[in-house]
């Protein structure tokens, strides 16, 4: 009986070891290609753009896919996203389209990638966020965008960390709404 059980421990082992090195290689090389991201949580390499394969949805966030913003504010709309939603990732800084959807990476031990419809639109007001970041951070805080500009309905938790991710001339009075 003790040999067959340390029989079955050492297939065990050699087996573990044996996936250790087959994940670490597979993490290598997709690392190593700009067409995959690695998602370290998950252990599972994915396509750059996950949102044009519908096997890796989970991977892909559309809910900004028709907000322009502009300048770098998605930086601020994606890191806010990802601490609402308890994802460990940051924004990669990238260059806008000129023509067509951008898409926006998330990397950390978590990935996401994030579909807008511009993020280089020309805003000349630096001291307030473009409608399009109103829309996405109330959108991400689970409010609704009123055209008056408001967000309604949202959660205040949520709103209250909007200054961490967003630079203001002037700080937000928490207690407004959006």
């Amino acid at each position: 009986m003790k040999k067959t059980l340390l029989g079955i421990a050492g297939i065990l082992a050699i087996i573990s070891s044996a996936n250790a090195v087959d994940t670490s290689q597979i993490k290598a090389a997709c690392q190593s290609s700009d067409k995959t991201l690695w998602v370290e949580s998950n252990q599972v390499c994915i396509p750059r753009n996950p949102c044009e394969n519908p096997n890796y949805n989970q991977y892909c966030n559309r809910d900004f896919a028709n907000i322009q913003l502009a300048d770098r504010e998605y930086e601020a709309v994606i890191n806010h996203y990802a601490e609402v939603k308890k994802l460990d990732c940051k924004a990669v800084p990238q260059d806008g389209k000129f023509i067509g959807q951008d898409y926006v990476v998330c990397m950390g031990n978590d990935v996401m990638v994030f579909e807008f419809d511009d993020i280089n639109e020309h805003f000349t007001n630096y001291n307030c966020l473009s409608d399009g970041a109103m829309k996405a951070v109330c959108v991400t805080i689970g409010g609704r965008y009123e055209m008056d500009g408001e967000c309604v309905a949202a959660d205040k938790a949520a709103c209250l960390m909007i200054n961490k991710h967003f630079s203001f001339g002037e700080k937000l009075d928490n207690g407004d709404p959006l």
